[in-house]
């Protein structure tokens, strides 16, 4: 259903070229959930952004790949094209809901303005649509909270505000950039609940998250990034039952569940390098327990085994 193939994104600064996103390919299929995890400032915002293409251009550029929806291009469409697609065919749950919800304007209006721009509806069916997915979306008293403002609502209640506007129109893809980050434990369980029923409406769902414990929760394939490339995909299951890139091993005994013994919590040694100069071999060479002088000259290749993929010299 969607196929991103060689996506490279690139920001210009003023210290230079900032290499956000680097030949990135993964797919997912109907109806599944895709993971994309890492590490902060990895790339995966960038990558998932770029698919309705939310990259702000300057200073931004999509350099090059490719990316479709249903075997459409979507880099190749005209922007009015691309305004017609968001909201209807590809609906984003950003990560902060107070900057992505307007606080100058009702909920009502925000959930409204959606449905207006791609359906021609009395105001009467608008209004019930959206009192109807108020209450999709488990929000108590959808009547008084569609003329609520955005801070007089909490940080759950907003979150599922976004949630609402993002599968108002029953896109078939949904992006979520880690929509449970600000969100204490409770609510969070609750919105990744929430999350599960998507399904329900015959979505896709590629979650955005650097949080292992959500991917097994949630996805059924996952895709591993570091330093702006991909380092290894497959389903779920597989990687967490036999991790063959070294950070990607990295992450998972950093699992407080998953670490053994009573010592203390295993980590990934050293930092991330700087997306402005990475080096000229594997970005994580300088991090790792099985470099070699290959993986300190050439950036390894990613390379299939069966549903797994893998981009190591030396994979375990």
């Amino acid at each position: 259903m969607l196929s991103v193939q060689d996506l490279t994104v690139q920001f210009n600064t003023d210290d230079g070229i900032l290499n956000a996103a680097t030949n990135v390919s993964f797919t997912l299929q109907d109806g599944k959930t895709l993971g994309l995890v890492g590490e902060s400032g990895c790339g995966k915002s960038v990558s998932a952004m770029s698919i309705p293409r939310l990259i702000p251009q300057p200073p931004g550029i999509i350099k090059s790949g490719k990316i479709e929806l249903d075997g459409i291009d979507l880099l190749q469409l005209p922007i009015k094209e691309m305004q017609r697609i968001r909201g209807r065919e590809i609906g984003v749950i950003f990560q902060e809901p107070m900057t992505a919800l307007s606080p100058l304007h009702t909920v009502g209006n925000q959930l409204a303005e959606v449905v207006n721009l791609h359906t021609r509806q009395s105001s009467e069916q608008v209004r019930e649509l959206c009192l109807d997915w108020i209450r999709k979306v488990g929000i108590p008293d959808a009547e008084k909270r569609f003329d609520s403002y955005p801070h007089e609502l909490s940080g759950g209640m907003r979150q599922r505000v976004v949630i609402a506007m993002a599968m108002i129109m029953q896109p078939k893809l949904v992006i979520a950039d880690e929509p449970t980050t600000a969100l204490d434990v409770t609510i969070q369980a609750q919105i990744l609940d929430l999350m599960r029923k998507i399904k329900d409406n015959n979505a896709s769902l590629l979650l955005i998250t650097h949080d292992m414990g959500v991917i097994w929760e949630m996805c059924d394939d996952m895709v591993v990034m570091y330093a702006s490339r991909v380092v290894e995909s497959g389903p779920v299951k597989e990687i967490f039952a036999h991790p063959r890139h070294p950070y990607t091993q990295g992450l998972l005994n950093s699992i407080p569940a998953l670490a053994k013994g009573s010592g203390k919590l295993p980590h990934i040694p050293g930092q991330v390098p700087s997306l402005l100069n990475l080096p000229r071999g594997c970005a994580f060479a300088d991090r790792c327990p099985h470099v070699t002088e290959a993986c300190r000259n050439d950036v390894p290749k990613m390379t299939a085994d069966g549903a797994r993929q893998v981009a190591c010299f030396n994979p375990l």
